[in-house]
């Protein structure tokens, strides 16, 4: 998406393992948005298997034309985490 010139795509990123968990997490979280125009998220986790265990080396998120609960806007928003310990029994409650 706009990752690319932001230098956003680590070495790592050509892992298909690293590819298709980012693009899930991507999915998920475009649905907690009443409107998102693009979203990128890299999710760094090595190996891939700590992240059923609850555990990620690092979470960035950037994303454009964002509507949050159909009022707030965001033209532009963008987070970076260190480790963390995510709850991966959690779902999408839409």
């Amino acid at each position: 998406m706009f990752g690319g010139f932001t230098g956003f795509q680590s070495n790592a990123a050509n892992d298909f393992g690293e590819r298709m968990i980012n693009s899930a997490v991507t999915q998920s979280l475009r649905h907690l948005f009443s409107r998102s125009d693009s979203m990128d998220v890299a999710v760094r986790c090595s190996p891939p298997s700590k992240l059923l265990q609850g555990t990620i080396d690092s979470f960035k998120m950037e994303g454009r034309g964002l509507v949050i609960r159909k009022e707030f806007e965001a033209a532009e928003m963008m987070f970076e985490t260190d480790a963390v310990s995510i709850d991966v029994g959690v779902g999408d409650w839409g």
